[in-house]
C-alpha cells in the first residue's frame, strides 16, 4: 500500500546502497552513485577483453558459438560489482529495479536499429535446485520477469538445470567452459520460440549463456541473443 510505504519512508528514510546517503523517491542508488557507475558496453562479451569487438579475439573464434550477440550494461568491477554482489548473495532485490530500465531501453535500441530481431520469450539460466534451497530465489529469473514486463515478452520456461556445476568463480577461462558442460536440458514443452533472449546476471567468460544457447538450439530455436548486467 503506498501510504504504509511512504510512512516506512518517513521513519526510515531509503538510503544508496553504495555511499548510505539518502536517496529521494526510494531510489536504490543515489544520482551522485549513479553518475560514477561504469554502464559502458563494448569489447567482446564472451571473453570480456575490452580490446576486441565480438567473437573476433583468437579465445571465442576456435569456439562454436551458439549466440547471435550479447549485451551487457558494464565490465564487472567496481561499484557496479558490488551492487550485482548485494543483489545475487544479499538478497537485495531492489537492486533488480535499478538495473532493469538500463537493460530494457538499450535492448529496445538493438532491436529499432535492427542489429537484434525481436525476441519472442525471455529464458533465464535456471539455477540448480539444490542451489536454488539456498539462495531461496533465482537472481536470473527475478531479471527476466522484470524485463518480460518492459518489453512487454513472455518468460519462457523451456531450461532446467540438471546437473550442479561446480562455482565457476575460481576456475580459469578453459575450466568454466568444461565445468558447464551437460548443465542444461529443455524442459518439456511442445513448440520451440525462433528467437530467444537468455537473461543472466553476468557474464565473463560467456561459458554458461553459451551452453545454454546450445541446448535451446538443439531444442528450435533458430536466434538466440542474452542480456546481462556485467561481463
Amino acid at each position: 500500500m503506498n501510504w504504509l510505504k511512504a510512512v516506512l519512508d518517513l521513519v526510515y528514510p531509503p538510503r544508496c546502497f553504495l555511499c548510505r546517503g539518502l536517496t529521494k523517491g526510494g531510489k536504490t542508488v543515489c544520482f551522485s552513485c549513479q553518475e560514477k557507475l561504469d554502464l559502458s558496453s563494448g569489447g567482446c562479451s564472451f571473453c570480456s577483453y575490452s580490446d576486441h569487438t565480438w567473437g573476433s579475439c583468437s579465445w571465442c573464434t576456435d569456439k562454436d558459438l551458439y549466440v547471435s550477440g550479447i549485451y551487457a550494461l558494464g565490465p564487472y568491477r567496481g561499484n557496479l560489482k558490488k551492487l550485482i554482489k548485494m543483489y545475487k548473495y544479499e538478497g537485495k532485490k531492489e537492486v533488480a529495479d535499478f538495473f532493469i530500465p538500463y537493460l530494457a531501453e538499450e535492448i529496445g535500441l538493438q532491436i529499432k536499429t535492427k542489429n537484434w530481431l525481436s525476441p519472442e520469450g525471455i529464458v533465464p539460466i535456471p539455477l540448480h535446485s539444490r542451489r536454488l534451497k539456498e539462495r531461496r530465489f533465482n537472481q536470473a529469473r527475478i531479471l527476466a520477469d522484470k524485463l518480460a514486463i518492459h518489453l512487454d515478452v513472455p518468460v519462457l520456461d523451456v531450461l532446467k538445470r540438471v546437473r550442479d556445476t561446480q562455482t565457476q568463480t575460481r576456475l580459469s577461462r578453459t575450466e568454466r567452459w568444461e565445468n558447464v558442460q551437460g548443465a542444461f536440458k529443455l524442459a518439456e514443452r511442445e513448440k520451440m520460440a525462433n528467437c530467444l533472449l537468455v537473461v543472466d546476471d553476468i557474464c565473463t567468460s560467456g561459458a554458461t549463456i553459451n551452453e545454454a544457447a546450445r541446448v535451446l538450439k538443439e531444442g528450435g530455436a533458430q536466434t538466440l541473443y542474452a542480456a546481462v548486467i556485467g561481463r
